[in-house]
């Protein structure tokens, strides 16, 4: 995988996190999910930094992570920088495609077979969303996902 998709997962070559001096959630700002079945690497889903910016040139990067004790995980969303408001099918990092990941022990899992629901106003995003992982040859469903973040960078 080269250097920009790495980029656009907020993430670097060797699979660690960029930006961890960003911002933490708050309350007003929120990032959930439940896994099925229970997913062994993230217990809970408990993000406590997220970024909404453009990492590329050409996308828009939503993330929800947890970076806390050498815990780090994170659910993300990369996004053709223009998209407008609407429903939209998760494909695997295709250019122009909305596309997502879950990062856990190390590894870069791909979502697939999932919508995202998004609103995007002014410097804000909300959506709903669900897709599915494949870990270990087990099919893991990231349901009743719900996200709503300000930006923390350029758009």
């Amino acid at each position: 995988m080269d250097n920009i998709k790495l980029t656009q997962l907020a993430i670097d070559a060797d699979i660690k996190p960029l930006l961890t001096g960003k911002q933490f959630a708050t309350q007003e700002q929120y990032y959930k999910a439940t896994f099925s079945p229970e997913f062994p690497p993230i217990q809970e889903f408990k993000p406590n930094q997220y970024f909404y910016e453009s990492l590329t040139e050409d996308t828009v990067s939503v993330v929800g992570r947890l970076n806390a004790g050498g815990e780090e995980y994170q659910i993300g969303f990369v996004l053709p920088r223009e998209i407008k408001t609407g429903k939209y099918d998760i494909e695997q990092l295709v250019p122009g495609k909305v596309s997502s990941h879950v990062l856990a022990d190390g590894q870069i899992l791909f979502g697939m077979n999932g919508q995202i629901d998004l609103i995007r106003a002014g410097k804000s995003i909300t959506a709903t969303f669900n897709f599915e992982i494949n870990h270990n040859s087990t099919l893991y469903k990231i349901q009743n996902g719900k996200l709503s973040l300000l930006a923390t960078g350029d758009l």
